[in-house]
């Protein structure tokens, strides 16, 4: 969701991260961001806020929920797409 950024977010830790609070890492691009994350059970969504590396790569903010998206017109935020349970009917 483009010109989206997160509120009441639920951060994680991970290693190597540019944050100590969370975790903050550096992609080529939105596809890599979105390989990491789903590499990271506890990952659900990340934001691209346009900020970068001294070297030119992204910065990808990773979490594991948030409670509402706020209007921010320098970020994306990408969700992870969760499977529905499936119903059983007998």
């Amino acid at each position: 969701m483009r010109g989206m950024g997160t509120s009441g977010n639920v951060e994680y830790r991970c290693w190597p991260s540019y944050s100590q609070l969370g975790c903050v890492l550096s992609v080529h691009s939105a596809r890599e961001a979105a390989y990491i994350c789903n590499s990271h059970s506890q990952c659900n969504s990340f934001t691209l806020t346009g900020q970068k590396t001294w070297t030119g790569r992204l910065l990808a903010s990773f979490r594991s929920s948030f409670s509402h998206l706020v209007p921010d017109g320098m970020s994306e935020v990408y969700v992870k797409k969760t499977k529905a349970p499936e119903t059983s009917t007998l």
